[in-house]
Parts: C-alpha cells; sequence; structure tokens
C-alpha cells in the first residue's frame, strides 16, 4: 500500500465515513470537494469520484458501486490509505438486496435525465463564455485600423502589441470553452439517449442472458459449497453465502422484471425475432452489416456465412 503524507493541519483530519448500500452505491461523508486536495491521490488511485447528482450538496462515490454489493476489499483499503494519511474512518455496509426494479429503473433514467440537464447548461455555458470571448478579440482587432502594421519606436506600437496579445488569448480561450461546450453536448446527447437504450428491446433480451448465467454461476457455486459443507468439509462463510444470495435474490427480480417489460413491448406490437422465426436458406441482416443467408438454425442462434448471429436481423 502507498503511504500518503499526513495532511498539514488538524482541520483536515476531519472524521470521514465510508458507507455502502446497493441504491446509492459507496459513498464518502465529512469532506467537501474544495477541501480533497491533499486526498486527490488517494481517490485518483482508488476511483473515488465526485457528482453533484447525489443527495443536496453532491457527495463523493466509488465509481462502479451503484446496485452492486459492497466491495469490501476496496472499501477497506480505501479506509486504510485514508487512516495513514491521519483521518479517522469509519465503515458501514448494507447489502441488502434491491428488489422493486420498476423503481430502481425509473430512479436510473431520472438520473440519466438529471445528467442530461446538467451537460446542456454547462454547455451553454462554456458557449456564452465563447462568444463572450470571440467578441472581446473581435473589438480589440476592430479598434485597429484595418491592415495598420505595429510601428516601431511609434508611441502606439506598445499598446499595440498589448492589443494584440490580448486578442490572442480572448481567441485561445474561445476555443477552449467550444471545446468544452462540445465535451457537455455530447455528454447531454449520450444521457439523453439513455432512457431509449435502457429499455431498447434487443438491449433488453441482451441483458436478460447475462443475467441469467451470473444468476447459474452463482447458484452452482451456493451448491457446491453447501454439498462440499455436508460432506464435512468447512461451511461457507457466512459474509460470503449471505452476499451470494442477496445476489441471488436481487438478480432474480431483475429477471422477472426485463422478462416482463419485453413480454409488455411485444404486447404492443414490437416484434421480437427468434430463431424459430427463420429457416435454412432465409436472408438477414447482420449487426456488421450485409445480408446474409442462413446456414443453419440454432437454438438460440442463426448460422450465417461469416459466423454465428445473435443480434436482430433486419427483416
Amino acid at each position: 500500500m502507498h503511504e500518503t503524507a499526513p495532511p498539514p493541519d488538524d482541520a483536515a483530519r476531519a472524521p470521514l465515513a465510508i458507507r455502502h448500500d446497493r441504491e446509492t452505491g459507496t459513498l464518502m461523508d465529512g469532506i467537501r470537494r474544495a477541501d480533497c486536495r491533499v486526498l486527490s491521490p488517494i481517490f485518483t488511485r482508488f476511483r473515488v469520484r465526485w457528482s453533484d447528482l447525489i443527495g443536496e450538496e453532491g457527495s463523493w462515490y466509488l465509481r462502479g458501486s451503484r446496485g452492486r454489493a459492497a466491495d469490501t476489499f476496496r472499501i477497506n483499503e480505501l479506509a486504510g490509505a485514508l487512516r495513514v494519511a491521519g483521518f479517522p474512518v469509519t465503515v458501514s455496509v448494507d447489502d441488502t438486496p434491491i428488489t422493486d426494479i420498476a423503481t430502481w429503473e425509473a430512479a436510473r433514467i431520472g438520473r440519466a435525465d438529471d445528467r442530461a440537464t446538467q451537460h446542456t447548461d454547462a454547455a451553454g455555458r462554456a458557449t456564452a463564455r465563447a462568444d463572450a470571448r470571440r467578441n472581446a478579440a473581435d473589438a480589440l482587432r476592430g479598434a485597429i485600423p484595418l491592415g495598420q502594421p505595429v510601428l516601431p519606436g511609434h508611441h502606439s506600437a506598445p499598446g499595440h502589441r498589448r492589443d494584440l496579445a490580448r486578442a490572442d488569448r480572448h481567441d485561445d480561450a474561445a476555443t477552449e470553452a467550444t471545446a468544452t461546450a462540445g465535451y457537455h453536448a455530447d455528454k447531454a446527447a449520450a444521457a439523453a439517449r439513455y432512457a431509449q437504450s435502457r429499455l431498447d428491446v434487443p438491449a433488453a433480451l441482451r441483458r436478460l442472458k447475462t443475467l441469467e448465467a451470473a444468476q447459474r454461476v452463482d447458484t452452482r457455486a451456493l451448491r457446491a459449497a453447501e454439498r462440499r459443507a455436508a460432506d464435512g468439509d468447512p461451511a461457507p462463510h457466512p459474509r460470503w453465502k449471505a452476499r451470494i444470495e442477496a445476489d441471488l435474490l436481487q438478480r432474480a427480480a431483475e429477471i422477472d422484471y426485463w422478462t416482463r417489460h419485453v413480454a409488455e413491448q411485444e404486447a404492443a406490437g414490437v416484434k421480437v425475432w427468434r430463431p424459430g422465426d427463420f429457416q435454412t436458406g432465409d436472408q438477414v441482416k447482420a449487426s456488421f452489416g450485409g445480408w446474409h443467408p442462413v446456414l443453419r438454425v440454432n437454438t438460440r442462434s442463426l448460422t450465417i456465412p461469416t459466423g454465428t448471429w445473435k443480434g436482430r436481423p433486419g427483416g
């Protein structure tokens, strides 16, 4: 573990609290964004990020922790690094599974809407800054007669050079602000597309396949541990067993939710293509381009000349 020098004063040693639950993820209380400079190396190493959208005033959070069981190894490593840096730290973990998936998904989409609004506002502010800087540069250059060169030795030369340098700085700042506006505009567009992509039927089917595979893996692991315990081996660790059981419960709720979502979309008229809809010799349009003949219809896929197709055909 890399050690970090203790903070320079006692005020920076405020007690910190790391808390986890599946709905909010792993959050850290006790330090404001403006006061985090001394902890920046630790936050970078453990992927601790800031979000203005968590709580009323924003919060630090562990990236990738929302909706999942606590990553206790990572949390304990983070707490240890903070203690080495001189901060008292408390850790609390609530791994209660999420079972109201409809509410969870609505909140997820709501957060995406909030991100879209936040990035749209940021893009607007950056665009306004770019416009103001360009206008300032134009005003400085407009005050100089067209084609007028700097006159060496003339009393106007120093001011002329200063105005040209200021105009150049305004142009540079305008270019930087324009790039910032583009970044936030792209982020806003991605957040706005999130809801549609989340509810898209092919995406839901792929998500179901992933969830069902993970469910099978955890079920086999739990049953194997229980069989070994019945044969005289040590019983599985209570914390491991509790986490696996919580994951199974939450994942079962997710599978039920997305299965019902696909069924509702089918009932509403959305076509869900399945291998049974095809015969050998039919043409399908693969996601990697072009139409291809079906060579073989498998249980869960189609075989085409370029490989096994598992996506949505174009017709």
